[in-house]
């Protein structure tokens, strides 16, 4: 047992020692009723923790004992005032955040590069969404952030809005200048919710961004999984000050979550959390070292090029982590969805994600410096077979950008909610949608942020995208039809 206060975990220690003969869920009775072949793949430890709420465990929607002062001792660790755990991922903190600060016929401000389930959780409000423009790197054709001018601008224009969600960060790993930001919006008497899937570990290092709560959120939802060490579908949602009810958020969360909570996902954000409590500075420092050794012999190959410190040039730019390796491919005559494959299938390397022009690759504190080798070595090779040879594929689609939408973003017709639940819709063929109203989401997946929402206008420029992202072999989520030969559209005066 490794030293330091872990309550769940140490709890779930002791019940084992208890030897108590399970007659309640789940039904493979701590993995006895598991298939032998895998139980031997998995260990008998991880069915022997897949337990339920029973005395001593405590309960996730109810929590006095164990949880709760797992819980608490998460938000002494991150900074907040409460922290609840997510077994939904990161999704439900922002669906449940939503909930918190905007109902039926509200309005929020959200950057149109939000992520999809911002999306469901307005489709769970009823709350129209008032979009901020995005700013696009012209070399990376990239999101960067939102600038205050854009807020005070959307805040003539749409007084009545209540709240504000910031992204922080994106999926590349750059922020907006989000201490402006929240003066700008507390000025004007918003609640301000964050997105910072992608930040947990930011209040950790002095040379990652500041985290949102130390910005002054006042709620924010981070995912443990992405850089630091809890499992797939583990995150913290953190809540401060008296802006945000506290009690309308829990009860948003709680008909959210699952009620049969999993305690290893559990047991795994307080080890996680423990872990960067205690480890997080010196871990997260061999990271960084790691990250800016692959950006600068990345930098050196040819044909490669990785974002560095020149990204914060951008008005929109407040800061950016060192740990996201956002590499353009363009000038070996590839897109990123096809880097993506030949790294995977011919070198071994797993990606975190790509774009038509990019791949992302993200340093963890799992890595090692074989791996960053290893990472360098097949980019190396890569280049060595494609730099110099025939563009024109690339360069043809390059002055197009599926970002620049983001800087103009489309008209919201009616509510996400009233277009989703809208019972007269139709099929038509996407070169005839213009001027029709989305009845469904079109995601490029990843990242995971729309092109179209429904109850958005469906203009021109996005059909154009849509088709040229299809060419390009974008995979998409939310669409009824995978090929987008047809979009749903809404049958209304």
């Amino acid at each position: 047992m490794r030293p330091g206060k872990i309550p769940l975990v140490q709890a779930l220690l002791e019940y084992q020692k208890c030897q108590y003969r399970p007659f309640h869920m789940p039904g493979h009775k701590q993995g006895a009723g598991e298939p032998e072949w895998f139980r031997e793949i998995l260990g008998s430890s991880v069915f022997a923790w897949d337990l339920t709420e029973l005395p001593g465990l405590d309960d996730l929607h109810n929590p006095s004992g164990v949880i709760f002062e797992a819980q608490q001792a998460a938000a002494r660790c991150f900074g907040a005032e409460d922290s609840f755990f997510l077994i939904n991922g990161s999704t439900v903190g922002i669906q449940a955040m939503v909930l918190a600060v905007a109902g039926v016929g509200d309005e929020i401000f959200i950057p149109r590069q939000a992520h999809r389930s911002v999306v469901s959780g307005l489709i769970l409000s009823g709350a129209w969404p008032r979009y901020l423009p995005v700013h696009i790197e012209p070399d990376f054709q990239i999101p960067l952030g939102t600038r205050d001018c854009d807020l005070r601008k959307a805040v003539l224009k749409y007084p009545k809005a209540q709240s504000l969600m910031v992204i922080h960060p994106n999926y590349y790993g750059i922020t907006s200048n989000l201490p402006v930001l929240l003066k700008e919006s507390k000025s004007r008497e918003l609640i301000c919710i964050a997105d910072e899937a992608h930040g947990p570990h930011f209040r950790f290092h002095k040379q990652l961004p500041i985290s949102a709560l130390e910005a002054g959120v006042d709620a924010t939802t981070q995912s443990l999984h992405k850089i630091l060490s809890s499992l797939t579908q583990t995150a913290l949602l953190h809540r401060q000050g008296t802006r945000l009810d506290r009690e309308r958020l829990r009860r948003s969360l709680d008909i959210l979550q699952s009620t049969s909570p999993s305690y290893v996902l559990m047991a795994s954000l307080d080890a996680a959390r423990w872990q960067v409590e205690e480890e997080g500075a010196t871990r997260l420092e061999h990271t960084l070292e790691l990250a800016e050794k692959a950006r600068e012999a990345i930098n050196r190959i040819k044909g490669l090029s990785c974002l560095g410190d020149e990204v914060r040039g951008d008005p929109s730019v407040g800061e950016w982590d060192p740990t996201k390796l956002v590499i353009s491919v363009r000038g070996l005559g590839l897109t990123g969805y096809e880097a993506q494959d030949i790294l995977g299938n011919k070198y071994r390397i797993q990606i975190e994600m790509a774009d038509y022009y990019n791949i992302l690759v993200m340093i963890t504190i799992g890595d090692s410096p074989e791996a960053i080798d290893d990472l360098i070595k097949a980019l190396r090779e890569l280049a060595s077979c494609y730099f110099g040879k025939d563009n024109i594929k690339i360069n043809k689609l390059s002055s197009i950008s599926r970002m620049g939408i983001w800087k103009h973003p489309p008209e919201v017709a009616v509510t996400p909610r009233e277009a989703f639940f809208c019972q007269q819709t139709r099929a038509t063929i996407l070169e005839e949608a213009e001027g029709e109203i989305a009845a469904e989401m079109v995601c490029p997946f990843p990242p995971g942020v729309p092109l179209l929402t429904p109850g958005e206008r469906i203009s021109r420029p996005i059909i154009e995208i849509i088709k040229e992202l299809s060419a390009g072999g974008t995979a998409w989520q939310g669409c009824l039809d995978k090929t987008l030969a047809s979009i749903q559209v809404l049958e209304i005066d």
